[in-house]
């Protein structure tokens, strides 16, 4: 009984692992896009001006 219990424990442990490593992949690439498109927004205007867009980063980032 006891042993089933921590096959029980570990098995939560490694989903809420692959979870948690799956959100982590998720929100890496939705930061890769939003910078790509922010990135050929400027390219697109004719300007990039690294203040403002360092500035709009870390705006949106709080």
């Amino acid at each position: 009984m006891n042993r089933v219990r921590k096959i029980e424990f570990i098995k939560g442990v490694n989903n809420f692992q692959i979870l948690w490593r799956t959100k982590q992949q998720i929100l890496f690439s939705l930061t890769a896009v939003y910078l790509a498109v922010i990135i050929t927004q400027g390219d697109y205007n004719g300007q990039i001006n690294v203040k403002n867009y360092i500035r709009r980063v870390f705006r949106n980032a709080r």
